[in-house]
């Protein structure tokens, strides 16, 4: 029964030893920080926004369903998809079949 007891209580010291290390690493931004990670997420919403409308534009005479599912690829790579419009459609010159 003694070594289940001690067994115990050195797992509390390192659970104890953990939370200290987590406390000590846990350490407070300053607004600047804040600041930008907001202009960041802002910017990244702008970008997906700015995707999804020219994708939901140009497809108009897609299936819904199809339009959809491309539109969830679109939300998640929107980068990818403006630097293909860019290219594809203005750059190359095809346009939208609307």
């Amino acid at each position: 029964m003694n070594s289940f007891n001690e067994n115990f209580s050195d797992k509390n010291k390192a659970l104890d030893q953990h939370s200290k290390e987590y406390k000590e690493f846990n350490v407070k931004k300053n607004w600047s920080h804040w600041l930008q990670v907001t202009t960041l997420c802002i910017i990244k919403f702008l970008i997906t926004a700015i995707a999804a409308w020219l994708f939901w534009e140009c497809n108009a005479k897609s299936n819904l369903i199809l339009r959809v599912l491309m539109l969830g690829i679109v939300i998640s790579f929107p980068e990818f998809y403006i630097l293909y419009y860019a290219i594809y459609r203005t750059y190359l010159g095809n346009k939208c079949p609307i």
